[in-house]
């Protein structure tokens, strides 16, 4: 689930900040939301700048806001996809 929206291109045609937000919503469902630091955060993402996270999104709540962007524009397509075909899927 965590690249779905991206599903039709490879992470390596991502940009630096699409793959901190995708790095950090794998850490942060392991770990919890402080469970992961920046630091830890950039590495997975790939980024050689450790600071890479307050660089593009100021802190780590400007990331969670940015993910949390992302995953309501997931849910609504989702929603809108299974109201069209009158079904909501278990789970």
């Amino acid at each position: 689930m965590v690249d779905e929206c991206f599903e039709h291109e490879p992470s390596e045609t991502l940009d630096g900040k699409t793959r901190l937000i995708l790095a950090g919503e794998r850490l942060f469902a392991k770990g919890g939301i402080h469970g992961a630091s920046m630091r830890e955060i950039a590495a997975q993402a790939g980024q050689g700048n450790h600071a890479a996270v307050q660089y593009h999104f100021g802190s780590r709540e400007g990331l969670v806001r940015a993910y949390s962007t992302i995953a309501w524009s997931r849910w609504k397509r989702r929603a809108v996809r299974c109201y069209a075909m009158r079904r909501w899927p278990d789970g």
